[in-house]
């Protein structure tokens, strides 16, 4: 457990001239104290528990301000046109006794400033005034609420397809701030793992290839869920574009040998980048109409490599064919001979 710092320079002198070392009439009675301020850590949307003496019992008669590390309070007490509840103070006394004052920010505007001017693991001055008298303690601890963003950008040596997309299979250098803890990460209803926390501003995950199943088409990228959540349970959710496959790439295709004798089979050797399985080899037997599709690959879950047997029908002596590939077509590619 920290300690809550009383500020002594407002409480603890007896010829200091500030209102907090006199007695302090209310419906509370007694000095007006703050003794100490829970939670330990303190995010902008949460309830804050200011312990002490001489608060009124009245809510609406304790005035409860925030000040940044400066000591300054007006900071956070600047008017935001978007504020439905602009007459209202800051902050909301939920409930009140003589020792104990429970507080939050007025509404989601008042939160999102407030959260806006919290900077990490800096003290902030609370002061609560009642009918002309002020004391003063402090947060130790203050907390960003948790936010980030996920686009292209954060991928790490992305092999781009048709969208310029995060993708299924990308690397991804997640940053946003409140990134506490042990964080998770879910994408479409489903968790990533693992994910590594590098700092409260930046996580390291793997989109899997196979994460939304085999679809083999990089260029559907509809918005998916996204959440985060950290160590504290802070989470935040948004609908972000996701290319739900990987990209197909085929960077070179060889066969064994240059040439087969009558009873082999002449394999083929491609190597790229997430190898559909409906990837298709079209083959030109010199016929009229061109090529003509000879089948799949018949691969599953995305490989890096697909090594496959070619029928040769042409004959001895003969140049067998040329090929093109589904995605990318390979020119010049050297034709075997079958003696």
């Amino acid at each position: 457990m920290l300690l809550f710092i009383c500020w002594t320079a407002f409480n603890c002198s007896s010829s200091d001239p500030n209102p907090n070392a006199n007695p302090n009439p209310n419906p509370g009675g007694g000095d007006l104290t703050i003794t100490s301020i829970t939670p330990e850590f303190v995010y902008a949307d949460e309830e804050i528990t200011i312990n002490g003496t001489g608060f009124s019992t009245d809510p609406t008669k304790n005035y409860v301000e925030m000040g940044n590390p400066s000591g300054t309070f007006y900071g956070f007490q600047v008017s935001d046109p978007t504020d439905p509840d602009p007459t209202l103070p800051y902050f909301t006394v939920v409930s009140a006794t003589a020792t104990k004052l429970v507080v939050k920010t007025k509404n989601a505007v008042a939160q999102k400033t407030l959260n806006n001017q919290f900077y990490e693991d800096h003290p902030y001055r609370v002061r609560v005034t009642v009918n002309g008298k002020s004391a003063m303690g402090a947060i130790q601890h203050a907390k960003r609420l948790l936010s980030f963003g996920l686009s292209y950008s954060n991928a790490v040596n992305q092999v781009i397809g048709c969208n310029y997309y995060i993708q299924a299979g990308d690397s991804v250098h997640m940053t946003g701030v409140g990134f506490y803890g042990a964080c998770s990460v879910v994408i479409d209803g489903k968790p990533i793992t693992p994910v590594q926390v590098k700092s409260s501003k930046e996580l390291r995950f793997l989109i899997p290839r196979l994460h939304f199943g085999e679809l083999d088409d990089d260029c559907f990228a509809p918005k998916v869920k996204v959440k985060v959540t950290n160590g504290d349970g802070k989470f935040m959710e948004q609908d972000i574009y996701i290319s739900q496959s990987p990209p197909m790439k085929v960077y070179s295709a060889a066969f064994s040998k240059s040439e087969y004798v009558a009873g082999e089979t002449p394999t083929l050797t491609i190597t790229g980048y997430c190898l559909y399985s409906t990837a298709q080899i079209h083959v030109n037997n010199n016929v009229a109409n061109g090529y003509s599709a000879v089948g799949s690959f018949s691969l599953h879950n995305y490989p890096d490599q697909a090594i496959l047997e070619i029928g040769a029908d042409n004959g001895p002596g003969s140049t067998m064919f040329k090929l093109k590939i589904r995605r990318r077509i390979i020119s010049d590619l050297p034709s075997p001979v079958l003696r």
